[in-house]
């Protein structure tokens, strides 16, 4: 990794870096009768580029960014038996992910904390990928498996006092993503809906104990995390975010 910095002044940072990593490779167990299934794969390579700032235009507010571009060789993905029974991992080429990321930090007054955070992410296989029977199983420009395009977070806190020495915040998050595919081929059944989640914090602090009450997931919105094949790829089996939970957290140091 190589890196660069430079502070034009008191309140901005200018940053550049490079850095190359890989991941070890590794073999498939081999089921009688799937000669598709590669008997073993390679180390996938990884080289990342990254352009940020960061700066602090005024004491209360604070503003990161960074533009980044991520370049595969022999991308190691998974795959599926042409009946869905068994995953194999295989080397899937060249692959390219660029994207963008803004970060906000607000305390206008001394009690009030807001935050957004806003990430934008093209990643994309760069070549068609062929199984070891010469089936296409991923085309060039299909984005990588859960890889959402577009995720972003909101978030406001406030705290108060209590009486009794005892303190308060309450808060609130919310938290998109767009939608990611599952698998290499892109199917249209392996698209997850997009997910937008409330999380809601109501909490009590005192000296030696604290306890919050959250609702987390608070609209109770559905949308699937991950999507694969029955055997026999037929039928979709889908995993959900979970649905609106409430609980309640209490903590004591002795």
């Amino acid at each position: 990794k190589v890196g660069l910095r430079w502070q034009p002044s008191n309140t901005v940072m200018v940053f550049a870096r490079v850095a190359d990593g890989f991941r070890d490779g590794g073999s498939n167990y081999q089921a009688p009768g799937y000669p598709e299934m590669v008997a073993s794969y390679g180390p996938e390579k990884v080289r990342a580029y990254e352009l940020g700032f960061k700066s602090q235009p005024r004491p209360w507010l604070t503003l990161n960014g960074s533009l980044c571009r991520n370049d595969w060789t022999d991308l190691q993905l998974s795959f599926l038996t042409r009946d869905a029974l068994f995953n194999f991992i295989q080397n899937a080429g060249k692959a390219v992910a660029t994207g963008g990321e803004l970060e906000l930090a607000a305390r206008p007054v001394q009690s009030l904390r807001l935050g957004l955070n806003v990430a934008v992410v093209d990643a994309r296989i760069d070549r068609d990928v062929s199984n070891a029977l010469g089936m296409r199983v991923a085309t060039k420009g299909n984005r990588i498996p859960f890889s959402p395009r577009l995720q972003t977070s909101v978030s406001a806190a406030y705290q108060f006092k209590l009486p009794g020495n005892l303190g308060g915040a309450v808060s609130a998050n919310l938290a998109h993503r767009g939608e990611p595919y599952s698998t290499p081929a892109n199917a249209p059944s392996m698209r997850n809906g997009r997910i937008d989640l409330l999380t809601l914090r109501l909490g009590v602090q005192a000296q030696q104990w604290s306890a919050a009450l959250f609702v987390n997931n608070a609209a109770n919105r559905q949308a699937s995390t991950t999507r694969a094949l029955f055997p026999g790829a037929t039928v979709t089996q889908a995993t959900f975010v979970p649905p609106r939970t409430v609980g309640l957290e209490v903590s004591a140091e002795f």
